[in-house]
């Protein structure tokens, strides 16, 4: 009976060690699978806080149109009258002897200018915009911004034991990108910016994202690097980046499963990777910053 009860006791323990051991698998699993969308979605914050402080450095917008306001003047006229009406109207009749009537009124006329604000929307063009004002003070609080998030960001990233050099690579670059932003120096701002971005690609391999993710972000790491350049009219360079570009996304076109999801969007992005190649002969700032434009638009939907 002990030698029956002793095997009884082994086998309720061996399965208790079992099922809280699946447990355990489930709920790291689990918090690994947190963590990672956690990181993707960091990945979308820095991807957003980099590109906008790239394009702000040459005023260009997303957005094809914005709203402003204005202040008009406008004029009321009022009437006074003076007597007993209290509609600024008076009139008052007497009687004579010989019962005439008459009667008699005074009337005062004044006017008011009063200041109203009216909003209107107005087309974003890349054509008329200035690059060269920029507002510095505006990227200054940009870039304060990121750095602040950063160090919660690289914590998230040494659990999934991303290389150990691509984390203190990024903050190197972001160090640099703030010293020339506080030089305001547009051209070196433009160049560590960009390097800063180039880590998102690596940080999604290293977590393992969908390909079609790490394909996106890696399409628009090549754009990005044509368009920091532009400052530098480094033509022959900018044409290797957005070729390169295409090239990833060419990786995006192939994979089915994707596409066949996203096959509008695709297609579309695919059309203007390839007009952005085609403007580039021209050599010109302004038609390469509108295409470039219209590309990072239908990469952010993607």
């Amino acid at each position: 009976m002990a030698k029956f009860r002793k095997t009884i006791y082994i086998l309720i323990l061996v399965i208790s060690i079992f099922l809280l051991s699946g447990c355990d698998d489930n709920q790291l699993e689990n918090d690994y699978s947190d963590t990672k969308e956690k990181v993707i979605e960091e990945m979308r914050y820095l991807d957003t806080r980099i590109v906008d402080i790239l394009n702000s450095l040459n005023n260009i917008t997303l957005e094809n149109y914005s709203v402003s306001s204005k202040e008009i003047t406008t004029t009321t006229q009022s009437t006074q009258g003076s007597g007993q009406d209290s509609e600024g109207k008076s009139e008052t009749s007497t009687t004579n002897a010989q019962g005439s009537s008459s009667s008699s009124s005074s009337t005062e006329n004044s006017s008011k200018d009063e200041k109203i604000s009216v909003s209107e929307m107005e087309r974003e063009a890349v054509i008329l915009t200035d690059v060269n004002d920029v507002d510095w003070k505006n990227i200054k609080n940009q870039i304060e911004l990121i750095n602040s998030f950063w160090a919660i960001i690289a914590i998230d990233l040494y659990s999934f034991n991303v290389n150990n050099e691509d984390i203190t690579g990024f903050n190197t670059a972001l160090d640099k990108a703030i010293l020339s932003i506080k030089e305001e120096n547009k051209e070196e701002a433009l160049t560590n910016l960009t390097e800063m971005y180039s880590y998102i690609p690596r940080y999604l391999k290293a977590i393992s994202a969908e390909n079609s993710i790490q394909n996106i972000y890696q399409t628009k790491e090549h754009i990005l690097r044509a368009y920091s350049l532009v400052e530098k009219n480094d033509w022959g360079t900018i044409t290797t980046s957005v070729n390169e570009a295409r090239n990833s996304f060419n990786n995006i076109m192939s994979d089915t499963g994707y596409t066949n999801k996203n096959k509008y969007k695709v297609d579309k992005a695919y059309i203007l990777i390839n007009d952005l190649i085609s403007a580039i002969p021209n050599n010109d700032a302004t038609i390469f910053y509108m295409k470039y434009k219209n590309v990072i638009q239908a990469l952010n939907v993607m």
